[in-house]
């Protein structure tokens, strides 16, 4: 659903992502670090840095989003990965 040519589509694929991580990704019970989950991040952060152009409202709105979903991604690998080993 991330590469959909369709933003109606993108936008809340990637929403329904932040708030799967924000919910049940802190407990940590059900996550393993994989090639997956490293795609699925290095996607978002392309549809967070996308370029405008036709459509460049559109564009706009779906980077904005993306931005807040990365920032919940990041905020979940600090808590995950980065805590526990200070």
């Amino acid at each position: 659903m991330l590469e959909s040519e369709d933003q109606n589509v993108r936008i809340p694929a990637g929403e329904a992502i932040g708030v799967l991580f924000e919910t049940k990704g802190i407990s940590g019970s059900w996550y393993s670090t994989s090639q997956k989950e490293d795609d699925l991040i290095e996607q978002i952060r392309d549809l967070a840095m996308e370029a405008g152009g036709k459509g460049q409202a559109n564009k706009k709105t779906q980077r904005s989003s993306f931005k807040g979903i990365l920032s919940i991604l990041e905020v979940f690998f600090v808590i995950l990965f980065v805590l526990p080993i200070r």
